[in-house]
């Protein structure tokens, strides 16, 4: 089966600080890693208010988080198969002072927060130590196969500072 195409969108005040191409095509490769490139994935880039918006409408929590995954299978079954996986969002504002606070550029946070939300849509949680630590080791291997270079296109893979 083709794979199916991943959507990046941002939802934003002014240009967006990575390049969508990199975000759709390190997703592929999560997706392809994980066995799931027959499944297609929304990402929608946003801001602080946005997301906290849906943290507080779909969590109940008021405060600006930095990843949301939203899984088309949670709740009632669907009456037919779907190729979608589901959506995440994540909020460029907080993952650009987390990359600050790491000092990593924030192409790599948006790529580790894109694995942890795609962590998340495939089962994963990280409620309890054991399932935290499960989780971090699969999140750096996702982030791995995301970032290697010499697949197609990787050479082009930059954020707009010209950092990978």
């Amino acid at each position: 089966m083709a794979p199916m195409p991943t959507a990046v969108t941002f939802d934003g005040p002014g240009r967006c600080p990575v390049s969508l191409l990199t975000i759709k095509r390190r997703a592929n490769r999560m997706l392809r890693a994980s066995r799931r490139d027959h499944l297609q994935l929304s990402v929608l880039l946003c801001d602080d208010r946005f997301i906290r918006r849906l943290n507080r409408r779909y969590r109940g929590i008021d405060r600006v988080t930095d990843v949301l995954s939203f899984s088309i299978n949670e709740g009632r079954p669907l009456p037919f198969a779907s190729p979608l996986l589901g959506d995440i969002v994540i909020s460029l504002p907080r993952a650009a002072r987390q990359a600050a606070a790491s000092r990593t550029p924030l192409l790599h946070e948006v790529t580790f927060l894109l694995a942890h939300g795609l962590l998340h849509l495939l089962g994963a949680d990280h409620a309890t130590s054991t399932e935290e630590r499960r989780m971090t080791r699969e999140t750096v291997k996702l982030v791995r196969a995301a970032t290697l270079r010499g697949g197609p296109g990787a050479a082009r893979e930059q954020d707009r500072s010209g950092r990978e």
